[in-house]
């Protein structure tokens, strides 16, 4: 599954814990990234260290949304049921207009 930036940045504001999880580097993460405290990174290389409830829903990002897919079709095989490919990542993020943190 797939979801907008506009779409994730309205369900930000109505909970109080997501699962947003950015698969850049961590070098490129501090870089620059959306401006939100549920947002974790865990570089794509690393995704099997992963160890959260298998039912839980799941966002991935990365920088255009490409490495965020990658992301979401191992996540699928290792089981996990609701995982969101962010379409666009950072860039529509940043183009949609919403807060975002760069160093």
């Amino acid at each position: 599954m797939d979801i907008t930036v506009t779409a994730l940045y309205e369900r930000l504001q109505n909970t109080s814990k997501i699962a947003w999880i950015d698969v850049r580097s961590l070098n490129d993460f501090f870089d620059k990234r959306p401006d939100s405290p549920f947002i974790k990174n865990l570089p794509l290389d690393q995704l099997n260290t992963l160890d959260l409830p298998k039912d839980q829903h799941l966002f991935v990002s990365c920088l255009s949304g490409r490495r965020s897919q990658a992301a979401k079709d191992i996540l699928i095989a290792r089981g996990y049921t609701h995982v969101f490919n962010v379409t666009g990542g950072y860039l529509a993020w940043q183009e949609a207009g919403f807060p975002v943190t760069k160093k």
